[in-house]
């Protein structure tokens, strides 16, 4: 076999060289692609696993929770019972705060839908009680019943709330949706 001259020698570190570089111009690309790719997964994977610590972390608090709300959210074993408990009270209310209704409360029941915003957290078959009225009188007496009305101590919050102006300057028209979540 005979050896190479000088000039193939040359040639053939030349085309190694191009290949070389042919190579990395096609590959590379790929190859940081693919880093990046591996990269957001890894740290995606580093967040679940932190995410997945915090909850382990934080069991005992939440089944501590759920033993308490189980303790004393109100059952709604009786739904009629738990409606005219809940007219009497806002009646009650209504009276005390001093303003006059327009429209006289009337309840909704529903189940509880999951994802709306009031409802995230609780359980798919807890019951809600909507009771719907609008009432009149002065921006204080009227602000006065929503802040009466929002108990958290009875699970009942004021899920709507529409205040317009009145006839007379010195009263408002306020439309509210008092709910209060049972369990069943």
């Amino acid at each position: 076999m005979r050896r190479l001259s000088d000039r193939e020698q040359l040639l053939i570190y030349l085309l190694l060289a191009v290949l070389f570089i042919a190579g990395n111009m096609l590959f590379l690309p790929r190859l940081s692609a693919w880093q990046k790719i591996l990269q957001l997964k890894i740290a995606s994977q580093e967040r679940d696993k932190q995410s997945n610590n915090e909850r382990i972390a934080q069991y005992d608090k939440w089944k501590e929770r759920d033993e308490w709300l189980k303790a004393r959210v109100p059952l709604g074993d009786n739904l009629t019972l738990a409606q005219a408990s809940l007219l009497e009270e806002l009646q009650k209310n209504l009276a005390g705060a001093g303003v006059e209704t327009v429209d006289r409360p009337f309840i909704d029941t529903s189940p509880v839908q999951k994802g709306a915003a009031t409802s995230n957290s609780l359980p798919d078959d807890w019951i809600q009680l909507t009771a719907r009225f609008s009432c009149t009188g002065t921006l204080e007496q009227v602000v006065r019943l929503s802040v009466e009305l929002q108990q958290s101590v009875r699970f009942q919050t004021v899920s709507q709330y529409k205040i317009v102006a009145d006839k007379d300057p010195n009263k408002v028209l306020c439309e509210m949706h008092i709910t209060r979540w049972l369990q069943p």
